[in-house]
Order: C-alpha cells, then structure tokens, then sequence
C-alpha cells in the first residue's frame, strides 16, 4: 500500500510541476503581447494628438482657446483614460495643464514636438492609462494551470498506476521463478500485457525449470553413479577385514574396474567444466584425418555384432587437418559408439572435404531421435527417452555434450538429422586448419 501512495505522489509531483511550467509558458507569453500591444498603441496615440493638435494651429493659427477644445479632442478616450495633458509653447511657457489622479499603470509620451509646415510651434506631454495586463495574465495562466495540472495528473497516474501494477505482477512472477521446486506455469503471467516481456519471462521461467530438472538428475546419476562402485569397494574390503584374509586378485580386479568407473565419470565431468568455459585445452598437430578415421573404425570394430555393418566412404584422398588427434577420436569414438549401441544392422562413416573443411558423417539405421528431443541432443545430463528401451545402455548423458564442446573448441560445428524409425546421421564440420 505504502508503494501505492508512492504513485499519487509521483503523479502529483509531475503533474505540478508541469501545470507550473505550462502556467509559466503562457503567463510570460501574454506579457510580451500585452507589451507588444501596448508600444503599438503608444505609437498610435501619440500620433493621434499631434495630428489633432497639428489641425488646430494650422487652422487658428496659435494656441487660444485650446482649453475649450481639450474636451471634445480627447482622442482615444474610448481605448484608454486620459489622466494628464500638458501643452507648452515654443518658450518652454506653458499653455494648458490638464491632471487627474490615477493608481492605475500609466505610460507617458514626453514633450513630443508639434510640427506646422516644417515649423515647431509647440510641445506636449500626454500620460494616460490602460488596463492592467498582470490581472487577466495571472487569471488566466492559474486556468492553464488547473486544467494542465488535472490533464497531466490523470495521465500520468493512469500510466504510473499502469507500471505499478505491471512491476506487481512481474515481482509476482520473479518470486515464483524463485521456487525451483514449482514448475513454471505460463498462465501465471497472463495479466502482463507487455507481449515480449511475457515471451522472454516465459523462455526464461522454462529454461530455470529444465535447469532445475537437470540439476536434480545430475546429482541424482552422479550419486548413483559413484554410489555403485564405492559400494563395491566397501563390501570388498569390509569382507576382507572382517574374515581377516587378503583380497584376492578377482576382488582387486573388481576394485580397480570400478575406480575406473569412477575416473571416467569425474574425467568426462571436468572435460565438460573446461569445454564449456573455454578453457579447453588442445595439441595440436597435422595428422591425416584418412588414418585417424580409420583407425577409429578398427579399433571398435570387436563391439559391433554380427549383424550389424560398418562401412567406411573416404570421399577426398589424403586430407591433412591441423587438429588435437586425440580429441578428435574422442569425438569419433563418442559417435561411432552410439551409432553401434542404437544400430539395427547399418552403419556408414562418411568422410570429405568441402573448401577449407573437412567433414565427416556418421550415419545409423536405429530407430532415431524424436523430433521434440533434437534441440536438446547435445545438452549436459540429457538422455533420449529411446536410449534405455531400444539400446538397454544407460549413460549418464555427457557424451555428446563432451563432443560439442571438443568440435566447438576447433572452431567446427556438430548437427544431427533423425527421422524416426529411419535413422541418425551426425555431421561434423572441422576447418582444415585454425590456430
């Protein structure tokens, strides 16, 4: 409530200060037309009673009985009042005097010379009075000022109101972002009328969540993951301890397969730390890509089964890449072993050189990827839905996000084609040489 007081006074405060300003504005604007006005009517005047008394010399021929005209000559009474007319000859004599007393702004024309044929035949000094400006001026700027206020008062508390209830709804939202244990509901940001603000909150809500997801599966297969093997190992060796005999070379050997295990895992863990930071490391080397590939193939060749074939489509002879060999097998051993684990009896490695890359296609006859899953193929932890019903391998879904991260790190690129029930085919784009 306190934040909402806080809107009217803002409101208020800006719509103040601009009903001031807009009262300001206008004040000063009618003062400079009134002024304006005011030497227009000067000039005017004063020529009006020098043309007047112009007439009358030139037609008596001096100055008597110019005080039984003043009356009937009171040129321009009707605009302004005449509070003071002072007539004096060529001797500085003074010939008529005429003053009435005024509290009222005056402005005055002083001994303005009269002119008969080229000929000064006298002075007069006029003074008279004229409606003060300051009055209707501040009237009517307080009128600007009320109505400015009123306008920019209702708009702007319309948009403040507006942005407060926005700025409500969004810390709403950010608060349910906050809760990793919630799924992110969309319909939560329904009242924020803001299109793109909703998208992006929504995109952002979505992505936390599947972090969030992702996070709780990753400790849950880590835990599991170095659960089996420190089981085994405590087993073993409380066995041992307690009938009080050596471990034998079989129990050894179950001890070192499993430390294995557990290297491989905090190995492909740290890969993927340094690959993601940019701070993997690589040495460098021409090799031929040719021999590389296939040595690769040979070396898993014992893993493929009897019906399953692997062939090889050396497109471009004797191709030269200044890569991190074993890197680069990493990345192929990674591929060829899921094309092998998901396989259903075809397997073709396909390699060539496009410009100043090389590239290289794995591609399988399995049973392929869901369309909704590609996008999501390479990231950390992700397992394919199809990887433990058709394959029976559980991995821990760091394979390809190892593989990404190595071909990213050679300035290459890595995509993944699949129709379902069809097959795989992965594509690696590798330039030929980059420092």
């Amino acid at each position: 409530m306190n934040e909402y007081r806080k809107v009217i006074a803002r409101s208020l405060l800006l719509a103040g200060i601009i009903a001031s300003l807009a009262g300001v504005v206008v004040f000063v604007l009618l003062l400079y037309l009134k002024h304006h006005e005011q030497v227009k009517e000067h000039t005017v005047l004063v020529d009006l009673w020098r043309n007047y008394l112009y007439a009358y010399y030139f037609a008596v021929g001096n100055w008597n009985n110019i005080q039984d005209q003043f009356e009937a000559g009171m040129i321009g009474a009707d605009a302004v009042h005449i509070v003071s007319f002072n007539l004096i000859d060529i001797t500085g004599h003074q010939i008529f005097n005429y003053d009435l007393p005024s509290v009222d702004q005056t402005f005055k024309a002083l001994h303005e010379p009269i002119l008969v044929q080229g000929k000064i035949v006298g002075y007069f000094d006029l003074a008279w009075t004229s409606q003060s400006v300051y009055g209707a001026a501040l009237w009517v700027s307080l009128l600007v000022i009320c109505i400015v206020f009123l306008l920019a008062f209702s708009l702007l508390y319309r948009y403040a109101k507006r942005s407060w209830i926005q700025q409500q709804q969004l810390t709403y939202v950010l608060g349910k972002l906050q809760e990793p244990e919630t799924e992110f509901d969309p319909t939560s940001i329904h009242t924020i009328h803001n299109e793109v603000l909703r998208s992006r909150l929504t995109e952002v809500g979505n992505h936390i969540h599947k972090l969030e997801t992702v996070r709780r599966r990753m400790v849950a297969d880590i835990s599991h993951e170095l659960r089996t093997p420190i089981s085994v190992m405590r087993l073993v060796i409380e066995g041992a301890l307690e009938t009080n005999t050596a471990i034998s070379i079989e129990q050894a050997c179950s001890i070192l397969e499993e430390l294995y295990r557990m290297s491989k895992l905090v190995q492909d863990l740290q890969q993927l730390s340094l690959s993601e930071t940019g701070n993997l490391a690589l040495r460098k080397s021409w090799i031929s890509i040719d021999s590389l590939i296939e040595a690769t193939v040979d070396s898993l060749l014992p893993g493929v089964e009897d019906t399953q074939t692997m062939t090889f489509h050396n497109l471009s002879k004797n191709v030269s890449v200044y890569v991190d060999p074993d890197r680069v097998q990493q990345v192929l051993i990674n591929l060829l072993g899921n094309a092998i684990r998901h396989s259903r009896g075809i397997i073709e490695v396909r390699h060539s050189q496009e410009g100043a890359n090389f590239v290289v296609e794995i591609e399988d006859n399995g049973v392929g990827i869901e369309e909704e899953e590609l996008p999501y193929i390479f990231e950390r932890f992700y397992r394919s839905s199809n990887t433990d019903r058709h394959s029976g391998f559980r991995g821990m879904g760091l394979g390809l996000a190892i593989t990404r991260g190595i071909v990213y790190a050679h300035k290459g690129t890595i995509s993944v084609e699949s129709q379902w029930n069809v097959g795989t085919i992965f594509r690696i784009t590798i330039p030929v040489f980059k420092e």
